[in-house]
């Protein structure tokens, strides 16, 4: 879906090309750690869909509680000579 005005994205996605996982900093749901039982921790607690949106904003959405999480949106670095 193409939205007048807007720019497209291209999103390449390959199974086959192992990256090794090097996240620092997740993302969580507030009111999913508020909740989160005793003895479970964030990683398996965690019920977030990511996706990109028709203009290339990278969504965070809590599925248990429908709630967004983060909207990044993504901006060109202008480039110096």
């Amino acid at each position: 879906m193409k939205i007048p005005g807007t720019t497209s994205i291209e999103v390449n996605y390959n199974a086959d090309y192992d990256v090794p996982e090097i996240i620092e900093t997740y993302f969580q749901c507030g009111q999913c750690l508020d909740e989160m039982p005793p003895g479970e921790v964030p990683r398996t607690w965690a019920r977030l869909n990511v996706g990109i949106d028709v203009i290339g904003n990278i969504q965070v959405f809590c599925v248990r509680h429908n709630i967004n999480v983060v909207l990044l949106t993504l901006q060109a670095a202008e480039t110096r000579h």
